[in-house]
């Protein structure tokens, strides 16, 4: 076989190419070696690094919530299928959270200040009608998404499309929920930062 180098008019046969080859790998062969030892020691590194990141130091998703009774697997899935609504139903859930605390804090605060229980009731009231509506808009987004999610299960095309479907949907209510208590909640989070 012969070859032809161009911009030159000398040809090289495979011969004399593999020998140029192996003269060359003589002068350089401790080169070549370090260098393939580096490269080996970078993937090891970052492969170990990777490695550390999803064991370690990848957040992981919240799986629990403190006022529904709510499947691992479910949470695990609406994290992993639809973002978005994990983030606002977390959210939710800590609004009903922090209305529970909230009442027991006022519940306790009547019971110091007995004559003061016009004053308190009044926020009661509104801490119960609106924590009765973010947990009926929690209820209703936690059964919509195990409809789905079981959907998903049987047959995963159907679960896909119910999924595409129902998202937005699903958003948008729990959007306007924390809109509509937007208020009451900044004001209970400021109360209980100070007590």
């Amino acid at each position: 076989m012969v070859f032809k180098l161009t911009g030159t008019s000398s040809h090289i046969t495979v011969r004399q190419g593999y020998q140029a080859i192996c003269r060359g790998r003589n002068q350089s062969g401790k080169a070549l070696v370090t260098l393939m030892i580096v490269l080996t020691v970078l993937a090891m590194l970052g492969g170990g690094g990777y490695w550390a990141y999803e064991h370690y130091f990848q957040e992981k998703p919240r799986l629990k919530l403190g006022s529904v009774k709510v499947k691992p697997e479910v949470m695990d899935f609406v994290y992993r299928y639809m973002p978005k609504v994990h983030s606002l139903v977390i959210s939710l859930d800590d609004d009903i959270v922090l209305m529970d605390s909230e009442t027991k804090r006022l519940t306790s605060i009547a019971k110091k200040f007995p004559d003061q229980t016009k004053l308190v009731n009044g926020q009661l009231e509104l801490i119960k009608k609106t924590r009765a509506t973010v947990a009926e808009t929690l209820n209703y987004t936690m059964g919509r998404i195990q409809t789905i999610y079981v959907t998903w299960l049987i047959d995963p095309v159907r679960g896909k499309r119910a999924l595409a479907e129902d998202r937005r949907d699903l958003i948008r209510k729990m959007l306007t929920v924390r809109k509509s208590s937007g208020r009451l909640l900044a004001r209970l989070r400021t109360a209980s930062q100070r007590s």
